[in-house]
């Protein structure tokens, strides 16, 4: 879901059996995964996708991440991710 404003989006992720391990607790590597696409689609979605930006001659580089659990999720729950913009460095 993008705010009124695109500059936040949440994402919402169902942890499927296939995503975690013999106790389970989502691997690192599928919340990783969770990251990346949700900040690919908020891009997309606020004007800075891939396919906008590389006909200006321009890319967008993902340079810094805060992670934050309260607790690992596990088989059944659900994650919300969100993703906002801090500007151009």
């Amino acid at each position: 879901m993008l705010s009124d404003d695109k500059t936040v989006r949440k994402d919402k992720h169902l942890i499927y059996s296939y995503e975690v391990d013999v106790r389970g607790r989502v691997q690192p590597s599928v919340l990783a995964g969770y990251l990346l696409d949700s900040a690919w689609n908020h891009a997309n979605m606020s004007e800075f996708g891939y396919g906008k930006l590389l006909e200006q001659g321009q890319l967008w580089v993902l340079s810094k991440l805060l992670v934050i659990f309260n607790r690992m999720p596990k088989w059944n729950d659900e994650v919300i991710v969100e993703t906002w913009g801090k500007g151009v460095d």
